[in-house]
């Protein structure tokens, strides 16, 4: 992805828009099965760019769409402390656990299973 390749380059601020608009098309056009979400990608970059606030909006909006991924909760966790919500942080980390606990788990929600509650 040429994002990634921004980044890597250290053109960060180009990264980000690049990121940012596959983020958005996917929010439009849904992404394939086997497609990472661009918005939890996007908060990566967002959490290794120092702007963690950002970050965990990112990583919120990606845990609606795609509850239960490990990174996402991570993510967000890592996002939350850093910004010093450590009652969101402290929320996110047990189910980050749970996910370490039971690796074989799907890391989809069931459709009768509702996103964390961030």
């Amino acid at each position: 992805m040429q994002a990634w390749a921004n980044y890597a380059a250290g053109n960060s601020d180009d990264a980000v828009r690049q990121l940012r608009a596959v983020a958005n098309d996917q929010d439009k056009v849904g992404k394939a099965e086997t497609e990472l979400p661009a918005r939890e990608m996007l908060a990566n970059m967002l959490l290794d760019l120092k702007r963690p606030q950002e970050a965990l909006i990112k990583y919120e909006i990606s845990l609606c769409t795609d509850p239960n991924r490990f990174n996402g909760l991570y993510g967000a966790a890592q996002a939350a402390a850093q910004v010093r919500q450590k009652e969101k942080a402290h929320l996110l980390q047990p189910t980050t656990e749970e996910l370490r606990r039971h690796p074989l788990r799907s890391h989809r929600a069931s459709p009768s299973e509702n996103p964390p509650r961030l």
